[in-house]
């Protein structure tokens, strides 16, 4: 064989293996990765016959203090396989009391007390938390304009069922849930921007689809990724094949 057609067939594998990817409907879930698949969703409370898993985990994450705000991002997520709950907070967005040294963040699993007026809750509650070292009050205070949308909370569903769940948040265990604004960040997997210290929690059958942000973008961003490599294997498999071969 030679090398000519060496590569004009090395050019057609490759154009066919673009080719076959574009044809797969099933886009890779955010959290889901290769030979990384989710372990089973892990309950405070297993449903009754549900298989038997370790415990949910708890979170936490740490910031300096300076001028009693938070001088670095807090990051706490849990180390599931996927995390069940990734909480962001970036920094000058908490209030700490005056000499604070440190303000902790911690994110602990709940098992539902109290479902929502409709719907039903999915999985656990998470409690979300602050402390500060020496101890005081901490408060979620962000300043007057965008910058408090890049703090969020991401958690993952029970199921990658369609209409997926929303977000509840709620201060305090003795008010009321309220919903909201949710963004569909992978298959099984929604994020909220951080509403303050609280309660968080997925449920279904809260409010209609059409709530949900970003699965549109989502495709559109896998379209156009998936486009841009066609071209580009298209490109290489039509040079390779015009390239003269060497004596």
């Amino acid at each position: 064989m030679t090398v000519v057609g060496t590569r004009r067939r090395a050019a057609l594998a490759l154009s066919a293996l673009v080719i076959a990817w574009i044809a797969v409907p099933a886009a890779v879930p955010l959290y889901d990765g290769i030979n990384f698949p989710d372990e089973p969703y892990r309950y405070v409370v297993p449903p009754a016959g549900y298989q038997k898993t370790p415990q949910p985990l708890s979170a936490k994450g740490s910031s300096p203090v300076a001028d009693s705000t938070n001088t670095a991002t807090i990051y706490a997520n849990t180390d599931e396989q996927a995390p069940q709950v990734n909480v962001v907070i970036p920094n000058r967005l908490l209030a700490a009391p005056a000499g604070a040294r440190t303000v902790t963040v911690s994110v602990v699993p709940v098992a539902p007390d109290r479902q929502p007026a409709k719907g039903s809750i999915d999985g656990n509650l998470y409690r979300v938390s602050a402390t500060a070292d020496p101890a005081g009050p901490v408060a979620f205070a962000p300043p007057q304009g965008d910058l408090a949308t890049v703090s969020d909370v991401t958690m993952r569903a029970t199921t990658a069922r369609k209409p997926g769940p929303s977000f509840l948040y709620r201060p305090q265990p003795a008010q009321s849930w309220r919903v909201l604004k949710t963004f569909t960040s992978g298959n099984d997997v929604y994020s909220t921007q951080f509403a303050g210290f609280g309660d968080y929690a997925l449920a279904f059958g809260v409010v209609a689809s059409a709530q949900h942000s970003g699965d549109g973008l989502q495709i559109l961003l896998s379209v156009l990724l998936v486009l841009v490599l066609a071209a580009a294997a298209i490109v290489v498999g039509v040079r390779v094949s015009r390239r003269p071969a060497r004596e």
